[in-house]
């Protein structure tokens, strides 16, 4: 049959008359450095965390606003552990890029619970920077392991990881922990971060302890 027949009979432009694109397209500007601050107060009872990912294999249930108990206020955030593994797991993707930063929070952490925290950075895949670890000997631990102190049970203490992250950074963290009655902090200084940590990305609390085991969470605040 007749190609010529088949097919656009209309002129159309060419592909070589069309706009050519630039050589290169300008960088994605950064992401922006969002606040992050939560003490739970004006959130609903049996709420989660907002603008937080949950990992608990669907039972919200298990990482919910309480008015049990408190750092200070009426309300906390409380999780319990029922799953096998780091889940229930709770996380969120801060972004900051340069200067020194500070993430604090209060926890308060029940017999048989074993919470830890990490932040990391994650591109182009995830390097750990300050993290702690409290352990089934109710030790609290950083980096490589080492030992910080042997924590209370079900009192509230106040906990803050300090790096600097960026052009400054010194590939090292530590830990301050104020417990109920004192006025100053213990601090432990020194810890690595991982050699791929140099900005932060995520933020995230993962749970190991016993069936049935709680801790809580409250004031948590990243600064700036």
């Amino acid at each position: 049959f007749d190609l010529s027949t088949a097919g656009r009979t209309t002129q159309t432009a060419r592909t070589a008359a069309l706009l050519r694109p630039p050589e290169a397209y300008q960088p994605a500007p950064p992401e922006p450095e969002l606040p992050l601050a939560e003490d739970f107060e004006t959130l609903a009872l049996g709420q989660g965390l907002p603008g937080w990912h949950l990992a608990s294999a669907g039972r919200n249930e298990l990482v919910q606003v309480t008015d049990q108990t408190a750092a200070s206020g009426q309300r906390s955030l409380r999780v319990t552990d029922n799953l096998d593994n780091y889940e229930p797991h709770l996380y969120t993707y801060p972004v900051r890029q340069q200067g020194p930063i500070s993430f604090a929070f209060d926890l308060r952490v029940g017999e048989g619970a074993q919470p830890s925290l990490e932040l990391r950075d994650v591109d182009p895949w995830y390097s750990t920077g300050p993290m702690i670890v409290i352990g089934s000997d109710s030790l609290m631990r950083g980096a490589n392991g080492k030992v910080l102190f042997k924590i209370p049970h079900n009192v509230w203490m106040r906990v803050e990881l300090r790096t600097v992250v960026g052009d400054a950074r010194d590939g090292l963290y530590e830990v301050r922990v104020r417990l109920p009655g004192q006025d100053q902090f213990q601090t432990f200084s020194d810890l690595p971060c991982a050699p791929g940590f140099k900005h932060l990305g995520w933020v995230g609390f993962c749970s190991g302890g016993t069936i049935g085991s709680v801790y809580e969470i409250d004031n948590i605040v990243l600064t700036p």
